[in-house]
């Protein structure tokens, strides 16, 4: 018997059991070359799916490129604009000018400032001020804590220059050297002083004037290990012979623990009022001063 494949049709060759001869018929397609014309068709449409998909990432990551080399361009472009625009930068006085009445730097204190201090200040008025004697960024952390304790305490906060240069051979630099005082004073809504606006420092270092002042030592109550207050060189910039008072044990956070050296604000804060004061000074025995019995001007240092 013979059979032919011809066109995905099958032909056979088959008996004739009437008159003895073979003849051939015709038969349908077969299920076989049916599914695989199917499989290539499918297959065909899968690779011009890929295809697209190629070509798609294709224009899509070209358009992320140029959109990123636009945008490039357009930002040096800009920063060059920037560069060439003249940036007027305002002396303090002046910039101070700018702020509300009650905010003005210069209503708090007396012009021009002198070797004495207190000549400079209100007597209607309350101050606070602090010490430095670390690095750049606890510095710059301790006058933030200044700030806070003058605003809960409804005080004018004096902030000392910064002495904390590396390797110690730096001038002393303002605060208002470095950040931008007006604009403190305007977010704090609270005026905000530097110690060269109440004293002529020049003036007191070539006199030899020193300003009696107290303070309280809070270093030797939070730091267990501690046999005095904190050295600094700020009181002998500043010209200020200091009187410290032993703080109460209760301003650190955690009594007695070793390892904390800690205080909380509301501690030191009820410190700078009258009757807290009068409170701690009654009691010399427990919180005893250095140096010189000087009452008039207790500030946390």
């Amino acid at each position: 018997m013979l059979s032919l494949a011809i066109f995905g049709f099958e032909q056979k060759v088959l008996p004739d059991t009437m008159d003895g001869f073979a003849f051939n018929v015709s038969l349908l397609p077969v299920h076989k070359s049916s599914n695989a014309l199917k499989e290539r068709l499918s297959c065909l449409r899968l690779a011009l799916s890929h295809l697209s998909i190629r070509r798609r990432c294709f224009w899509i990551s070209l358009f992320v490129l140029m959109s990123l080399t636009i945008t490039a361009l357009l930002a040096c472009g800009f920063l060059q604009w920037r560069s060439a625009v003249p940036v007027d930068v305002l002396p303090l006085d002046s910039a101070s000018s700018r702020l509300p009445k009650h905010l003005i730097p210069e209503n708090y204190f007396t012009a021009p400032p002198t070797v004495y201090f207190r000549d400079s200040l209100h007597n209607d008025t309350r101050y606070i001020t602090s010490f430095l004697s670390a690095g750049f960024t606890n510095d710059v952390m301790t006058l933030g804590n200044l700030i806070y304790l003058a605003l809960i305490t409804s005080r004018v906060a004096i902030l000392p220059p910064f002495t904390s240069h590396i390797r110690s051979i730096a001038a002393p630099l303002p605060f208002s050297e470095i950040f931008d005082v007006p604009r403190l004073i305007t977010a704090l809504n609270a005026p905000v002083l530097e110690w060269s606006q109440v004293k002529d420092l020049e003036a007191a270092a070539r006199q030899d004037v020193q300003d009696i002042i107290g303070c309280w030592n809070v270093w030797e109550v939070d730091n267990v290990g501690a046999d005095g207050p904190r050295g600094s060189f700020t009181p002998h910039l500043l010209n200020l012979h200091i009187s410290y008072t032993r703080a109460p044990p209760d301003i650190k956070l955690m009594a007695g623990y070793e390892h904390d050296s800690h205080s909380t604000f509301w501690s030191l804060a009820r410190l700078a009022f009258p009757e807290a004061r009068a409170e701690v000074l009654a009691r010399p025995d427990l919180n005893p001063s250095v140096l010189l019995s000087v009452r008039r001007d207790q500030t946390p240092g």
